[in-house]
C-alpha cells in the first residue's frame, strides 16, 4: 500500500477539454486512482469530457455554478480519505 492510496485528487473543472483526459491518464500512470472531478457549471458541449472520465473510474460531482472547494470536500468525506490534493488552476 503506497502513501497516496487513501488520498483523493480533486480537480475543479470549468469548460474542460482533451487536457482533462490526458491529466487523468497521467495520474493513473503515476499510481493515483482516487480522483474526483468537479463540473463547476460547464456547458452542455463539454459534458462529453466528464462522461469520459467517469468511464475511467473518476467520480464526477456536478454543480450548476461554482461552489468552491469546501463543498466538494464535504461531498467526498463519505469516502473517508486520509487527505486531499487539489489540482486547481491547471
Amino acid at each position: 500500500m503506497g502513501a497516496y492510496d487513501n488520498c483523493i485528487i480533486l480537480i475543479p473543472a470549468l469548460q474542460p477539454d482533451e487536457r482533462l483526459i490526458q491529466m487523468i491518464h497521467g495520474l493513473h500512470e503515476r499510481g493515483f486512482h482516487k480522483i474526483a472531478v468537479t463540473d463547476d457549471g460547464s456547458s452542455d458541449d463539454r459534458q462529453k469530457y466528464f462522461q469520459e472520465v467517469e468511464i475511467m473510474g473518476v467520480k464526477v460531482i456536478h454543480h450548476s455554478k461554482k461552489m468552491g472547494k469546501g463543498v466538494n470536500v464535504i461531498k467526498l468525506r463519505d469516502d473517508e480519505p486520509s487527505g486531499y490534493y487539489c489540482l486547481d488552476g491547471i
